[in-house]
């Protein structure tokens, strides 16, 4: 405010009273533009936990169960729905089935089924955009499941959609926007790396169990060893053959553990021919024609 003169003391006292009122008509309007910022702020803190911690799950756990539902409550918790699924699409029947839920009733999600044709999650995976709608009538899914507010992103491995991730509201009419369709993406992405990492790794335990099955019965004698010597793998053949443990050679020197002077010669001869062949003989008059064959990358 300002004054000026001929001047009273009410248009002076007048004049402070306004003022005081702005003053406080601003402050109170900046206290709620700070509490907005705040909540906003904390909201995007909250969600980059969760983010952080479901990335810690999937890279430290093979455990596909937890991380699946882990991921459907996070994706219920950033969007405050009522509910959320992770469907999965069955090659065999072709219809989609619940691989984790949060907030169902016991025993539905094992007897959920749901055909792709004619429905909004089978649009998703046949489409591959997301699906995100909120309306005041209700929308129906399956038989006695209606819903107000619904979200279904689909999840992909490489260029195909194998499934679809989802959150709805059956009561409430709470809207979800723009960013929970965002989050919901980034859980999708995360649910497909999980799968795809529990994939690969039952490939691979499949693969160890036919290679260690394979490398164990070998008639022949077999070390392997990295290229300082170090013991990496041995078979049974070679454990009779010269009377050690596998848990006493592995990983150490074979110079240190496996005294026997025609392996030591063979291990010493030069490096000029690919392959070296040898005689390793034994005091109870057994004989072993031994063959050392370098491994690029690995050792011999």
């Amino acid at each position: 405010g300002y004054l000026q003169p001929p001047m009273t003391i009410e248009d002076i006292v007048e004049t402070v009273k306004n003022s005081l009122k702005r003053a406080r008509q601003t402050g109170d309007w900046v206290r709620r533009e700070v509490s907005k910022t705040t909540a906003s702020l904390e909201k995007r803190v909250s969600e980059l936990e969760v983010l952080v911690h479901l990335g810690h799950d999937i890279t430290g756990s093979l455990a596909l169960n937890d991380v699946l539902n882990n991921v459907v409550a996070a994706a219920v918790k950033l969007t405050k729905a009522e509910e959320g699924s992770l469907l999965l699409l069955d090659e065999k029947s072709g219809d989609l089935y619940m691989r984790a839920g949060h907030n169902f009733e016991k025993g539905f999600a094992e007897s959920f089924r749901l055909p792709v044709q004619d429905t909004l999650a089978g649009q998703v995976i046949k489409t591959g955009e997301p699906i995100y709608f909120n309306k005041n009538s209700l929308h129906k899914i399956k038989t006695a499941y209606l819903v107000q507010s619904l979200i279904y992103v689909p999840l992909r491995q490489k260029d195909k959609v194998i499934g679809v991730l989802g959150v709805d509201n059956r009561q409430h009419q709470l809207p979800f926007s723009e960013r929970d369709m965002l989050l919901l993406t980034i859980l999708a992405d995360y649910a497909s790396v999980a799968i795809e990492n529990a994939h690969l790794y039952q490939a691979s335990e499949i693969e160890r169990s036919k290679f260690e099955a394979v490398f164990s019965n070998m008639e022949d004698a077999l070390i392997i060893l990295d290229e300082k010597e170090n013991i990496q793998l041995v078979n049974n053949s070679f454990c009779t053959a010269f009377s050690v443990s596998k848990t006493s050679v592995l990983n150490k020197p074979i110079s240190e553990v496996i005294v026997h002077d025609d392996l030591q010669s063979l291990l010493k001869r030069t490096d000029t021919e690919p392959l070296r062949y040898h005689e390793i003989h034994f005091s109870d008059g057994r004989v072993l024609n031994a063959q050392y064959a370098p491994v690029r990358g690995v050792g011999a």
